[in-house]
């Protein structure tokens, strides 16, 4: 009976140490999964924000070329103004204040 007892009390110990490596792997396989978890979201994060700093960039860029487009425009019409009035100062010295070499 006593060997019953000591048999059937390895077997309970033997149970027992294997339900604990049950829990143990458990919790193991669980702290990984929460690990990639983690590791994906900030990944996601870290995508988003490189998208979002990739837009920035580009946002930055069109401002930039609209920037220069707009200077261009700008230039442009201040040569054609300069040009017309240089035009009508030409037009206004040739006619209004003859030289008196000309007489």
């Amino acid at each position: 009976q006593k060997a019953a007892q000591k048999g059937q009390s390895a077997k309970a110990r033997e149970h027992g140490e294997k339900k604990k490596e049950a829990r143990a792997r458990r919790q193991r396989q669980e702290a990984q999964a929460k690990a990639r978890e983690k590791h994906a979201k900030e990944q996601a994060v870290k995508a988003a924000e490189r998208a979002g700093k990739e837009k920035q960039r580009k946002e930055v860029d069109r401002k930039a070329a609209e920037g220069e487009l707009k200077e261009q425009v700008e230039m442009k019409q201040k040569v054609l103004e300069t040009g017309q009035r240089l035009d009508k100062a030409r037009d206004c010295l040739l006619y209004t204040s003859p030289s008196p070499r000309d007489s």
